[in-house]
C-alpha cells in the first residue's frame, strides 16, 4: 500500500509527475527513509513513518507524579483542495530579468522573454503569467516563440 509525503525541500520526480516544495506525494517507497527527513515529512499510509514522525503522533510521559502526559496537537494533513500548484516564476527567490532583446522572433511578434534561475519564461507584454509551462533552454525558446506565431 502507498504512503503519503509532504515534499518540504527541493524537487522531486515520481514516474513523470513533477513535484515542487509543499506538494503531497503518494509512493509505495518510504521517501523519507530514502531521501531524508528534511526532504520529505511523512503524512499517513501504510509505509513506516521515520521515528521522529512516530513521535510526533504519540502522548509524551512526565517523570513528575500528580503531572498529566503532554499531548501533542498535530494539524491537519494538507489535501489537493488546501494547495494551489502555481506556474508563477515571480515567487522564485530571483527576480526574472528581460531577456527578449536575444529573440529576434520574440521582437519581431511583441513577446516578452524573462529568463529566472537559467530558464527562459515567454509571456505577452501584459500577462500575469507566462505562456510556457515549464522554463525553457535556449533553442527550447527560440522553437516555442516561432512555433507561438505559427499558431495565431
Amino acid at each position: 500500500m502507498a504512503a503519503r509525503f509532504k515534499l518540504t525541500a527541493g524537487k522531486h520526480l515520481e514516474g513523470k509527475t513533477r513535484y515542487q516544495p509543499g506538494d503531497i506525494v503518494t509512493s509505495e517507497h518510504d521517501l523519507a527513509k530514502l531521501f531524508g527527513s528534511d526532504k520529505f515529512q511523512y503524512i499517513d499510509g501504510t509505509a513506516e513513518p521515520p521515528q521522529a514522525e512516530k513521535d510526533r503522533f504519540l502522548a509524551t510521559p512526565t517523570d513528575q507524579p500528580g503531572r498529566s502526559a503532554s499531548v501533542i496537537t498535530v494539524p491537519e494533513p494538507e489535501t489537493a483542495s488546501t494547495r494551489v500548484k502555481t506556474k508563477d516564476v515571480s515567487k522564485d527567490s530571483v527576480d526574472p530579468k528581460d531577456f527578449t532583446d536575444q529573440f529576434e522572433s520574440a521582437v519581431q511578434s511583441n513577446l516578452v522573454v524573462h529568463k529566472v534561475k537559467r530558464k527562459y519564461w515567454v509571456k505577452e507584454p501584459n500577462m500575469d503569467g507566462y505562456l510556457n509551462e515549464d522554463g525553457l533552454n535556449k533553442a527550447q525558446a527560440i522553437e516555442f516563440i516561432d512555433e507561438y506565431m505559427d499558431a495565431e
